[in-house]
């Protein structure tokens, strides 16, 4: 019985000895962090008019499958980018391995006009044989013919 006593004093002691650290660590005044937080997400700028969002390639897959980026263009880069889509993906280079050949490219039409200032988002697929696809979207326009679907509409 005695043993058991002191088993549990001992374990009391150890308990709050780690405990005042922690206190002490709560009690303290917390101090702001001095580099602002990144708030820009997944989007990294690769270079003027050009910023882009990586997703890779699903996790666990037993094959390398596709590689998806969205890139979001000024006008002036947009237009580039038509001209020669995969010249563009490749300088600078958008995925792991350089694409060969842009085998369907789609303008969405927007349902409005330009307004000035205007980006445009590209998203692009890119197979391991280094074949690509991409649609293009304006920014600020939602696709011609485009229709609310029930789970965004309002009833």
């Amino acid at each position: 019985m005695r043993h058991i006593k002191i088993g549990i004093l001992c374990v009391a002691i150890l308990a709050l000895a780690a405990g005042i650290p922690v206190l002490a660590q709560e009690s303290a005044p917390q101090q702001e962090s001095a580099t602002p937080k990144d708030t820009s997400g997944p989007w990294k700028k690769v270079a003027d008019g050009i910023w882009k969002a990586n997703i890779s390639a699903f996790p666990g897959a037993k094959e390398p499958g596709p590689e998806f980026a969205v890139l979001r263009l000024s006008a002036e880069r947009y237009d580039q980018f038509k001209k020669e889509p995969t010249n563009f993906l490749n300088n600078p280079q958008t995925f792991h391995a350089k694409v060969k050949q842009v085998v369907f490219f789609e303008e969405a039409a927007p349902k409005t006009r330009a307004t000035g200032d205007d980006f445009w988002y590209v998203v692009t697929s890119h197979w391991p044989p280094s074949s690509a696809a991409s649609v293009a979207y304006a920014e600020w326009s939602a696709p011609e013919g485009s229709k609310p679907t029930a789970a965004t509409s309002k009833k």
